[in-house]
């Protein structure tokens, strides 16, 4: 006796559910961009043509958002789904 063949999330509408996977992966790019440019924000270039260390009210805002940002991507389903393992249950023993 054979089992039924599943198709899971393969058909239409459900692939849609997928989505949100590939906008995470957009999503690490796009802030990989943002860090980059928020920690540019705090090198100021002086009259002599050098850089030095600086923090204005743009810098730091630029640093909220960022830190915001990350955390809500840190938070993601799909995120622990790709860095756990996809572990459904980390409280439950493997004879539950």
């Amino acid at each position: 006796m054979s089992r039924p063949k599943v198709s899971r999330e393969t058909k239409f509408p459900f692939i849609l559910q997928n989505l949100h996977r590939y906008f995470l992966y957009a999503a690490i790019v796009f802030l990989c961009f943002l860090w980059y440019d928020a920690i540019r924000a705090f090198c100021f270039l002086a009259p002599d043509n050098t850089r030095h260390f600086g923090i204005g009210v743009g810098s730091l805002v630029l640093l909220v958002n960022i830190v915001l940002l990350t955390m809500y991507l840190l938070s993601c389903h799909s995120l622990r789904h790709l860095i756990g393992g996809k572990v459904d249950c980390f409280s439950c023993t493997s004879s539950t």
